[in-house]
Parts: structure tokens; C-alpha cells; sequence
């Protein structure tokens, strides 16, 4: 009997084993088929889109691969060269302009229903006193003196509620750059004072710090940043004489974009020229900041003085640390990492939580 059983079960075990691999085998051309299917979906969208692209180019057949690309990447902006002499490309995530093309496609609202919802959107902002960043009445002191580090954007100014804040301009409609902080005007009123006695009480440190920076010779990295311009500019130009062969409307754009692009770093090339030929004594930068310095009226607010004069912009790179620049307005010059001097520190309150703000100087050559 125990044997009979047995056989039973090893029959059953071979029926179900055969039933397995007719399952797999099914399986297998179920998945193929499916990759099939997939296959032909995305070779029919691939088709339908490229000839979308295609009408809008007058000579398609005349432009090259790498020629559409360099369209596509102007329109659309998704990566720049951040350094001339590294050229690191990075991913813009609301750092530069982004072109699109107005009127491109069918809307999903109507033009009239989509200017009444700007409208109420309007009204929104002016009863809660949201401006906006390029709003000529919405000048102040604090416009474009705030830097970020992560992203390179200004600070824009906003009220909220009733207290004035200084925010990154990246996240001026939805949060790009995630590691920016916002800070309090109220307490840059307050901060600004306190740097500027811990630099009047070390005055003579202080002129020793900036002709220690100012005497430093940069005549070879000056060079060299004239050099890699050299090569980015005959590299624009000889794009601009390929493209100016396509008389497609689509590349007019392109186009005056690389012309733009010509004229800026044909302006930078020159201003790192002069500023070999012409450079400025560094015993007279250092004096008259030290004049600028003497000229700040003591007390614990700014007023009305123009403390721009003297600090050119503060990066912020966290609410609780703060480094005002000195000397040059050019924040391409500074290093990744600051380390600042003369720092000091004010404690400040958030509900009843209170945090200490720690900030200094850095004197950017």
C-alpha cells in the first residue's frame, strides 16, 4: 500500500511540474508579447512628437542631429555652464531664463478665463501685500543685497504679515532651491550695527586683513580666465556663422542668444583686461573703506545710512549664519567655502524659542 501511494504522488508531482513549465513558457510570451506592444507605443509616440517638432521647422531636412538639439536645449534651458574654466555644467532649476514658446499649443482655459484668474490672483496679492520682486515701488535698501550660496540668486524682499522677511529668489513661486533660509529684516537692522563696531574696535587688524588680500597678486589667474574666454568666444562665433546659414524663423532666436552670449563675455574678457591694466592701489581700496567705515554713525539701527557702501552683499547661508562681503561686488570670485573674520554673534527670537546668529566678514578680493 505505502508503495502504491507513493507512485501516486510522484505521478501527481510530474503532472504539476509539466503544468509549471507550460505556465512559464506562457509567461515568457506574454512578456515578450508585452515588450512588443510597448515597443510599437513608444515608436508611435517617438514618430507623432518628431512630427510635431518638424512643423515648426520651415528646413527640417537641412538641420543635423546635434543642430535640433542645440534648439531644444536653448528653449528649453535645462542646463548652464556655471564656470568659464571648468565649464561644470549645471541643471537650472530657476537660476537663469527659460524660454518657451507663447501660443504654441491649444490652452486648456480660454485667454479671457486665464487673465480673470490673474486678476483675482492680483487682487490676492496686493490685500496681502505680496509684491512682486521686480515691482519698482517695492525698492528698498535690502534689494539685491542678500546672496545665496547654493544657488547664486538675489533675496527678494516680501512681507509677511507684518513682518518684512529677505527670501531666496528662486522660491519666489515654488521651493527650487531647498537648502536657503529665510531671514528677518528686523534683525539685519540690528545685526548690521554690531559687525560694524566689532570693525571700528579693531580697526588697525581690520586695514592689515584687507591690504593682506588687496596686495595678493592675481595677474596668472587673470590670464587664465582670459584665455578659456578666448576659446568660449571663438566657439560662439563659430557657431553664430553656422546657424546664420538656416534661414528657419525657429533658430532666429538662437541666434540673437548667441550674439547676446558674445557681447557678455566679450564684456567680461574686457573687464578682467582692465582691471589688470588699471589696478587699483590696494593702499587706497583699504583707505577708503576705512573712511566708509569711520563715516557709519554709531547706534544699534542702521537708519538711514547707506551701509551698502561698505558691505556689499551678505550671503546668507543659513538664518543663523550670515558673512557681509567686502570689496568687490562680484560673487563669482568667491570661494566655495568662506571662512569669515571679525565675527560676532545676537541672539534673536522666534516665539518664544530664542536662536543665536552667527556672522562675520569676508573680504572679497
Amino acid at each position: 500500500m505505502p508503495n502504491e501511494e507513493l507512485e501516486k504522488l510522484k505521478q501527481k508531482q510530474h503532472r504539476l511540474e509539466k503544468k509549471l513549465t507550460v505556465a512559464k513558457h506562457k509567461e515568457k510570451q506574454l512578456e515578450h508579447k508585452l515588450k512588443q506592444l510597448t515597443r510599437s507605443e513608444r515608436t508611435h509616440r517617438l514618430c507623432t512628437r518628431a512630427g510635431m517638432l518638424e512643423t515648426f521647422l520651415k528646413e527640417p531636412t537641412v538641420l543635423t542631429d546635434e543642430d535640433v538639439m542645440e534648439l531644444l536645449t536653448f528653449i528649453f534651458q535645462k542646463f548652464y555652464i556655471e564656470d568659464n574654466l571648468t565649464h561644470r555644467r549645471v541643471t537650472n532649476s530657476g537660476q537663469k531664463d527659460k524660454y518657451y514658446v507663447k501660443d504654441g499649443h491649444e490652452g486648456i482655459v480660454d485667454r479671457s478665463t486665464w487673465d480673470k484668474v490673474q486678476e483675482m490672483i492680483s487682487a490676492n496679492a496686493r490685500k496681502y501685500k505680496i509684491f512682486k520682486g521686480n515691482s519698482q515701488d517695492f525698492v528698498t535698501e535690502y534689494t539685491h543685497f542678500g546672496y545665496c550660496p547654493y544657488c547664486h540668486g538675489n533675496y527678494s524682499a516680501k512681507w509677511n504679515r507684518d513682518v518684512r522677511m529677505l527670501y531666496c529668489g528662486s522660491n519666489r513661486t515654488r521651493k527650487l532651491c531647498k537648502n536657503s533660509e529665510s531671514v528677518f529684516v528686523e534683525d539685519l537692522d540690528k545685526i548690521i550695527p554690531i559687525q560694524i563696531k566689532k570693525l571700528k574696535d579693531n580697526e588697525p587688524l581690520f586695514k592689515e586683513a584687507l591690504l593682506k588680500v588687496f596686495e595678493e597678486d592675481r595677474s596668472e589667474t587673470q590670464r587664465n580666465q582670459i584665455k578659456a574666454l578666448e576659446g568660449e568666444l571663438e566657439a560662439l562665433r563659430a557657431k553664430s556663422i553656422k546657424f546664420s546659414r538656416y534661414k528657419d524663423p525657429a533658430f532666429d532666436d538662437l541666434k540673437a542668444e548667441i550674439k547676446r552670449s558674445i557681447s557678455l563675455k566679450a564684456k567680461e574678457k574686457m573687464v578682467i583686461e582692465n582691471e589688470i591694466i588699471t589696478k587699483m592701489n590696494p593702499q587706497a581700496r583699504a583707505k577708503n573703506i576705512i573712511t566708509e567705515l569711520r563715516n557709519f554713525p554709531d547706534g544699534d539701527s542702521i537708519g538711514k545710512y547707506e551701509f551698502k557702501k561698505l558691505f556689499k552683499r551678505v550671503a546668507i547661508y543659513k538664518r543663523d549664519k550670515l558673512v557681509f562681503i567686502i570689496g568687490s561686488e562680484d560673487m563669482s570670485k568667491l570661494p566655495r567655502k568662506i571662512e569669515s573674520s571679525f565675527t560676532c554673534c545676537y541672539k534673536y527670537k522666534i516665539r518664544k524659542t530664542t536662536f543665536i546668529c552667527n556672522f562675520g566678514i569676508y573680504i572679497n578680493r
